[in-house]
């Protein structure tokens, strides 16, 4: 027919840790690369939970992985491996996986991955510095 084709992308937007929109405006609802392991898991426990209001509650209707911000920060920053993934997800529909469990386990990649994140800073620091050097131009 001689028309374009159409074009599009569509992207799938991260929540902030309250379950509402992400923004640095609200630095609570976000954990930033700079922020110190105490922050992150302040921020990370008090993350909006997919879970049910009581333990009796989630263990015999299970929680909603897709609603829980710990899980769906794993998902998309912190854990690479989807059979890892799919466990904690089954487990948490399940109620067999509690929502403070999953704020945990959350909390524990987020700390490697952050981790992680610092030494590479560490180590290129130098590149950064001599890049930015006002004689590198």
């Amino acid at each position: 027919m001689g028309l374009m084709p159409p074009a599009s992308t569509y992207h799938h937007f991260a929540v902030g840790l309250d379950g509402e929109k992400m923004s640095s405006s609200r630095p609570d609802s976000t954990i930033f690369l700079g922020d110190e392991p105490a922050k992150v898991a302040k921020k990370i426990r008090r993350a909006f939970s997919g879970g049910q209001p009581t333990v009796e509650e989630h263990r015999r209707l299970g929680g909603d992985p897709d609603r829980d911000v710990a899980f769906q920060y794993m998902a998309y920053f912190f854990e690479e491996d989807d059979a890892v993934l799919a466990d904690l997800a089954e487990s948490y529909r399940a109620g067999s996986l509690l929502a403070g469990e999953m704020k945990q386990a959350c909390l524990d990649r987020a700390e490697v991955w952050l981790s992680e994140l610092a030494e590479r800073r560490d180590e290129t620091a130098h590149l950064v510095e001599a890049f930015l050097a006002p004689d590198a131009l």
